[in-house]
């Protein structure tokens, strides 16, 4: 006789035929009669009763109102079968990750971020604390503080990332009996840190103390203010005067500078010489030139525009200190200074200069007489007399004289170039070859006896140095010391030997020959990577 067996509501829920089982209709295997062996699945129905079915997996062909334990998640969550749902029941559901198919009023304690969270219907509403753990404490935290004296002050405390920020109290002030770092006493108010620079930032309406100097004590910009200390301005820029900013003292550097900002206009020095005021430097706005009433030194005179003059010997170097121009000097007669003369533009004398010192300039030096300086001469020179220098000569550009004259020439580089018409453009160390479309292209024959040079960094010696820029006629070593672009490991004292693609190598013995040596590395190299080697270069012819 089949068993019929019926839900609490009355309703049917299957029918078990003799000698058979269920386990599809419930969680639970349900045995019919006389079936042998029918003690363990009774057994193991009480147990899994007995345990609420404890899996980190919902059972199968669940049952409303069957309870679940939920193993998965942090510490379980005990479960209700509801409708088609299971709901957490007795306790808050905690874990990393949201909980699936929540119902209105479900708690969840996001282990996550530390939060309390309460599902309203459609999503989960933050209770509490405003922070997530990431970012630490941060908010209005509501505390007592103990004052020096043991009582209590009610204050509202603002955190930002764990860091106290500030502290909001209605209480007289009163010092804290534990430090509080930050705020050595709490005033009625907002008080802020001092610790980080922390700052009320926006706009005020109005204060009793700036920097705790009275507000009556600090200069208005609405009417004269009359100052009884000496008045110092930080800012580079300056002090500006005139509604247009007309006149302008700044200071940029070391430099500063007294600026007439009105197109064209003139300035003016004037000193109160015997009651009577005395123009002592006049600036003319339209041309620039400066008129010196006067003009008496024992330092350095510095000007960045012209030195003329018409009046003979020693007509502008009546000084026993220095000459500096930036600019240039222009002289009719002679020029003599017991010290140094040195300008940015050129220096062009129709008689003799005769200086003590170091001549130097960033332009050239024209004479048309002899030169003599016991100093330096720096700059380039172009002389139509003799020239005699006790010192070294240091020339930027070009040297032009009827004749230069000193115990020895020295260079600051080491190789001897010269320019030649390219094809392209090739960086420095690139191995060159006569040949191209141009008189030379790079070389890209391996072990080529064809190797013309090598484009150099600085020539110490340049030849044909006006013939055209770097971009269309490379400087081409052809003697020297260079470095040398190179692929593959080089040991100094290597003999070199084109690469091909513009690059070298260093020459095995038994490819040696007296035209394939480019030159010898003076340094080594420990990788197979394209790289350079300082090296001795040579012409092979």
């Amino acid at each position: 006789m089949a068993y019929t067996i019926n839900l609490t509501s009355g309703n049917l829920l299957t029918t078990i035929a003799d000698g058979t089982v269920n386990s599809t209709s419930t969680p639970l295997t349900l045995v019919g009669k006389n079936y042998a062996g029918y003690g363990a699945f009774l057994n193991t129905d009480l147990v899994h009763l007995l345990e609420n079915f404890n899996n980190d997996t919902a059972p199968t062909t669940p049952l409303e109102g069957q309870l679940w334990w939920d193993s998965s998640g942090l510490g379980g969550n005990l479960k209700v079968r509801t409708g088609t749902n299971w709901r957490t029941l007795g306790s808050i559901t905690a874990n990393t990750a949201q909980p699936t198919a929540p119902v209105v009023g479900n708690a969840w304690w996001d282990t996550a971020e530390q939060q309390l969270k309460v599902y309203n219907g459609t999503s989960w509403v933050l209770i509490g604390p405003a922070f997530t753990s990431n970012v630490g404490q941060s908010g209005f935290i509501v505390g007592t503080i103990v004052d020096s004296d043991t009582n209590n002050h009610v204050a509202v405390n603002v955190y930002v990332q764990d860091t106290l920020i500030s502290i909001l109290s209605k209480d007289s002030e009163y010092t804290p009996q534990s430090v509080i770092s930050g705020f050595t006493t709490i005033k009625p108010g907002y008080n802020l840190s001092t610790v980080g620079n922390i700052k009320f930032v926006g706009a005020a309406t109005d204060a009793d103390a700036l920097g705790s100097v009275a507000a009556a004590n600090y200069a208005r910009t609405d009417e004269e203010t009359v100052f009884n200390e000496i008045v110092r301005i930080s800012s580079p820029n300056g002090i500006k005067i005139g509604s247009s900013n007309n006149f302008i003292i700044n200071q940029t550097g070391t430099l500063t500078t007294l600026y007439n900002n009105i197109l064209n206009a003139n300035t003016a020095i004037v000193a109160n010489v015997g009651g009577t005021p005395l123009t002592a430097i006049s600036i003319n706005g339209q041309t620039g030139a400066t008129t010196i009433t006067n003009l008496s030194t024992s330092g350095a005179f510095i000007t960045s525009g012209f030195i003329q003059t018409t009046q003979g010997d020693n007509a502008t170097s009546n000084s026993s200190g220095a000459l500096r121009v930036l600019g240039g000097i222009g002289l009719t007669g002679n020029l003599f200074t017991s010290n140094s003369i040195q300008a940015n533009g050129n220096i062009t004398v129709l008689g003799r200069i005769v200086s003590t010192g170091n001549i130097s300039t960033d332009g050239f030096l024209f004479v048309t007489g002899s030169q003599q300086a016991t100093g330096n001469l720096n700059g380039a020179v172009r002389i139509t007399g003799g020239m005699s220098v006790q010192g070294n000569i240091f020339c930027a550009t070009n040297v032009h004289a009827a004749f230069l004259k000193g115990a020895a020439i020295q260079a600051l580089y080491g190789d001897l170039a010269e320019r030649f018409q390219a094809d392209s453009y090739y960086d420095p160390g690139t191995v060159l070859t006569i040949g191209g479309p141009a008189e030379v292209t790079i070389e890209n024959q391996e072990l080529s006896d064809s190797v013309f040079g090598v484009v150099s960094t600085h020539a110490g010696y340049l030849m044909n140095g006006a013939a055209g820029s770097d971009e269309t006629h490379p400087q081409v070593a052809i003697s020297g010391r260079v470095p040398v672009k190179v692929i593959g490991k080089i040991n100094k004292g290597d003999r070199l030997v084109s690469a091909g693609n513009g690059l070298a190598r260093a020459a095995k013995k038994d490819e040696i020959s007296a035209f394939n040596v480019i030159g010898r590395a003076l340094e080594s190299k420990d990788t197979n990577e394209i790289g350079t080697v300082l090296s001795i270069v040579k012409f092979n012819g």
